[in-house]
């Protein structure tokens, strides 16, 4: 993901534009989108990626936190559905959206496994009274509850703001 060069079939402007091409096509090997240091405003949401796998990985490497930048207003600002074999790295993720209920920078939703985000700054707005601001969030709240998490790897990110840092709830 480069903005500063031309549209191609290997470059993109926007990581948006990089979900929803993942909808769409089959993942067959190890897949890195590498997301070029700047500050970007919009959304992603990846939802049910094809022929993700132990031996077909997907990682989002922004390179250095310090330096790329997600921060925009949305109710997630990068998140992820029915996803597995995952790794998420070197990005800074904020959400400073004041005016939903729902405020959460990273999101993981239903059926989710091999989950690794690691070296991230991730931040959502300070509220002292709302169950639904989350850093970063592991729910399956979308699915009824249903969806199952399994091995999840959260290691060297700093989480600040939200009501909780990290939500990830289980069977009650």
């Amino acid at each position: 993901v480069d903005p500063s060069s031309s549209k191609s079939y290997t470059n993109y402007h926007k990581l948006s534009e990089v979900a929803s091409l993942m909808r769409n096509c089959y993942i067959s090997g190890h897949t890195v989108v590498k997301v070029k240091s700047g500050t970007y405003s919009d959304s992603a949401y990846f939802s049910n990626i094809n022929g993700l796998s132990s031996n077909s990985t997907l990682t989002i490497d922004g390179g250095s936190s310090s330096s790329t930048k997600i921060i925009g207003s949305k109710n997630v600002m990068l998140g992820f559905e029915e996803a597995s074999y995952i790794t998420v790295k070197n990005l800074y993720i904020e959400n400073n959206n004041t005016t939903t209920t729902t405020k959460v920078a990273l999101t993981f939703t239903g059926n989710i496994t091999d989950i690794t985000v690691d070296s991230c700054s991730i931040k959502a707005p300070v509220n002292s009274n709302n169950y639904y601001v989350y850093d970063l969030s592991f729910a399956n709240i979308f699915k009824g509850g249903q969806g199952v998490v399994n091995n999840v790897t959260v290691s060297n990110t700093k989480f600040s703001g939200g009501y909780m840092g990290v939500y990830f709830p289980g069977d009650y």
